[in-house]
């Protein structure tokens, strides 16, 4: 009961702020608004009303403010570039994961590149909407260059990696192996570097490769998974993979450990 009352009380706090933060977006709402009203309104208005449009999730009324912006980058009347390129970066990430229109996406992509050819945000919707139209190597570029430029970019990193899976595996891997030297508990790098090797380990026993080296494969492999696990204790696939593993290995007592662990709910 008292875990109870605590978790409403939790809900109400998360609701009254909600709450508050709507009330005080819509205070410098009608602030702005008046201010746009008196006329010869700039692009930073402009801009900083689209941002509270985006946070009432209102895409329609933030996109036309955007599009005011780039009216008055093209025009000459207010000729700020890092609006302007910003501006085409929210029309593009708006049409991509908004309204799902990859063609008006890649189309503000583009034409905010020729305000800023290396504005990362830009460079990675266009990599990403060029994966999905199957031009895989014009994309793969774009992630080379991006991560030349922004090495430690673990949002681009990922991106990469997801996307190498399928097509180099070998690519993906030092790229996953790049993102852990960054954020060393990445669920994602270790789940897919410990797969790598487990996945590897067993094509080297299929042909009948020297079982010691089998073996090494597979402890490399696990131990990133046993990271993974640690880190996501409820995930029943993995545990049943490293039991799996650990029997193949001959571990018997590690095995019988973790599944009563399981077993028992610890």
């Amino acid at each position: 009961m008292i875990k109870l009352k605590q978790f409403t009380f939790i809900i109400f706090l998360s609701l009254l702020n909600l709450q508050l933060v709507g009330q005080e977006n819509q205070g410098q709402l009608d602030v702005l608004n008046q201010k746009i009203e008196k006329g010869n309104p700039t692009s930073e208005l402009y801009f900083k009303r689209a941002e509270i449009y985006n946070e009432q999730d209102n895409f329609d009324k933030a996109s036309a403010d955007y599009l005011k912006i780039i009216d008055n980058y093209n025009s000459g009347e207010d000729k700020d570039a890092d609006l302007a390129s910003k501006a085409y970066y929210h029309l593009a990430h708006g049409y991509m994961n908004i309204n799902n229109d990859e063609s008006n996406a890649l189309k503000h992509a583009v034409k905010g590149l020729d305000i800023d050819p290396d504005h990362k945000g830009l460079l990675s919707i266009k990599a990403e909407i060029l994966y999905g139209m199957g031009q895989n190597k014009k994309a793969f570029e774009i992630y080379e260059s991006l991560i030349s430029e922004h090495p430690d970019d673990i949002e681009i990193l990922t991106a990469y990696a997801q996307k190498a899976e399928s097509h180099n595996p070998a690519k993906a891997k030092e790229l996953y192996e790049k993102i852990l030297t960054v954020d060393a508990s990445n669920n994602e790098a270790l789940y897919f570097l410990g797969m790598h090797y487990a996945k590897l380990s067993n094509r080297m026993y299929q042909k009948g490769d020297d079982k010691k080296l089998v073996h090494e494969k597979l402890r490399s492999g696990l131990g990133y998974l046993e990271k993974y696990q640690k880190q996501n204790p409820d995930d029943e696939q993995i545990i049943l993979n490293i039991i799996t593993f650990y029997r193949f290995l001959g571990e018997e007592e590690k095995a019988d450990k973790l599944s009563e662990q399981t077993n028992s709910g610890q």
